[in-house]
């Protein structure tokens, strides 16, 4: 996920070679250039011709960020904000933080960091009503020293000594066995002490303001540890409970959220809860941070640069839960409505690639060797080499520009990218339509455009059948009017266009057919400014 405050810089569903290397490079620009914190990411899988750009520069591939939801971990208060206390700790411990702090609860996590317990702030209101329910428990164990602190009396910091056994009020007004002292803690008076000490408990705690020690608060007469304090029998009780492990009075949390969590699913789902807070944790259970009430207040939005889109049906999902601070494309407008002015830059060129570049050249900025190389290869990539009638004249200077800093043969890097994105063999029949897809809406009609491109049709040829059953599943399963898939051959500049959908859009094509389903388009290799237009125009004729 994004770091915090950082610019997200992503661009279309099913990325190309321009979408990829185009957000790499702006994202670069943004923090070097302009000084704003800048992160580049991906939606969706890259392709091999892509992979072999990335490759070729040494570049990362960007981390894939498959929705803009926010999440939990974008709106919590982190773990290392928190208060958190291990189950080992003195309950005192966890009561002084959260009074101090006025907190409704407090985490009780692992030394592993694993949580899933807390102690609320009512817990610890209950516990002087509860004295009677500690003492029906089995047996716990005690911090001497705590409870002697607690208590005002002397501590013995030299030793660690802990107090264990079933917690027993020997106040006078409860019939005791002999078996209920048995490895027992029994606070008691002086004046039944003797008779305490007969039975042999395992401690025993002396209450009352006649029984002040000397010097030692703590003695032993033969298996039993004697513990003397000034406070009254109740008191004692109190402490002794406080003086116990934390994990003793902790409760499961309920819910846990996950850190991971999108913000919406969780609001609603506490809404169920009269819980001041909840507890969050990573997919290992180990606490990451708290949420409370408060914490919905405050709406999280990713701050977005859409580059080589500007339509939100080619946009990542959840695009419209983040605030869109800027555009860079060079298609036709479909949005985005946005509440604030924004950069949008659109320019007539063939590349995004170009549009980043020439804001580096613009600013007197060289790039460095791998992200000119990338610029280069977002140019020449959707482009064709040049050879695309949707190249412009900044296109070819900006590659001019560009090739020396990158140190590169234009021609014969051109053509090495494409030959290695161009194989099909290892690639579904579901993967050729969707790879390169692009979604659009004319006239209230959606369709899809995808490509592939390729040297030779030997591949397509041989699949074609099942090709276009993927496609005709893919219109299926998206409810589109139609869908095309350009396979384009880059070295005659030919493309077949399959397509799938009613037979009255299919007659509107106005190009040979030499397959059921397949049209051949002699000089046609650019999906926007060749076949998009054309679709738009069948489109709203067949209205």
């Amino acid at each position: 996920m994004p770091s915090s405050g950082s610019l997200v810089v992503i661009g279309h569903k099913n990325p190309d070679t321009d979408s990829i290397c185009s957000a790499i490079a702006y994202a670069r620009y943004k923090s070097t250039v302009d000084g704003e914190p800048a992160e580049a990411f991906r939606a969706g899988n890259i392709n091999a011709q892509t992979s072999f750009a990335l490759e070729h520069f040494a570049a990362p591939v960007p981390p894939l960020l498959s929705d803009l939801h926010p999440r939990l971990k974008d709106i919590m208060i982190p773990r290392e904000q928190l208060f958190v206390v291990s189950p080992d700790e003195p309950l005192s411990t966890a009561k002084d933080i959260i009074l101090k702090n006025r907190f409704t609860f407090l985490p009780v996590a692992d030394t592993d960091g694993t949580c899933s317990r807390k102690i609320t702030a009512l817990r610890l209101v209950e516990i002087m009503d509860d004295i009677a329910g500690v003492c029906r428990k089995d047996a716990v164990r005690i911090d001497a020293n705590r409870f002697l602190a607690l208590c005002g009396g002397p501590t013995d910091t030299a030793r660690r000594q802990n107090l264990r056994g079933r917690l027993v009020l020997d106040l006078g007004c409860v019939d005791l066995e002999p078996d209920d002292f048995a490895d027992s803690i029994v606070v008691t008076t002086e004046h039944d002490l003797e008779s305490v000490l007969s039975y042999r408990p395992a401690a025993v705690v002396v209450t009352g303001a006649g029984s002040t020690p000397g010097d030692r608060a703590v003695s032993t007469r033969e298996e039993t540890t004697i513990v003397r304090v000034a406070v009254g029998a109740a008191q004692a009780a109190v402490n002794l409970c406080y003086a116990m492990p934390s994990g003793e009075f902790a409760e499961d949390a309920h819910p846990v959220f996950r850190d991971s969590d999108r913000v919406q699913d969780v609001a609603n789902e506490v809404n169920k809860y009269n819980d001041g807070g909840f507890i969050v944790t990573d997919s290992a259970g180990k606490i990451t941070g708290v949420v409370t009430r408060m914490s919905f207040l405050t709406e999280a939005r990713f701050r977005v640069v859409m580059v080589d889109h500007n339509e939100y049906s080619q946009a990542v999902d959840g695009i419209e839960h983040a605030d869109v601070a800027e555009v860079i494309d060079h298609h036709r407008l479909g949005g985005p409505n946005t509440t604030q002015p924004i950069t949008f830059i659109n320019r007539v060129v063939g590349s995004t690639c170009t549009i980043v570049a020439d804001l580096y050249r613009q600013r007197g900025v060289r790039p460095d060797t791998m992200i000119a190389g990338l610029l280069l290869a977002g140019i020449l990539s959707d482009t064709v080499i040049l050879k695309s009638p949707t190249t412009a004249d900044l296109d070819t200077q900006i590659v001019e520009w560009l090739a020396p800093i990158a140190g590169l043969d234009v021609p014969e890097f051109g053509h090495a990218m494409f030959v290695a994105g161009s194989g099909i063999e290892d690639v579904s029949d579901d993967e050729i339509v969707t790879r390169d897809q692009k979604s659009y809406t004319e006239s209230g009609r959606s369709f899809s455009v995808s490509q592939v491109e390729m040297i030779g049709f030997r591949e397509f040829w041989r699949r074609k059948d099942a090709i276009i059953e993927a496609l005709d599943r893919f219109v299926e399963k998206k409810g589109l009017e139609f869908a095309a898939l350009m396979v384009t051959d880059i070295t005659t500049e030919t493309t077949l266009l399959a397509y799938a959908g009613p037979p009255r859009v299919k007659e509107f094509i106005r190009y040979p057919e030499p397959e059921p389903g397949v049209f051949e388009m002699k000089r046609v290799v650019s999906r926007k400014k060749q076949l998009l237009p054309y679709l738009i125009e069948i489109a709203r004729s067949t209205r």
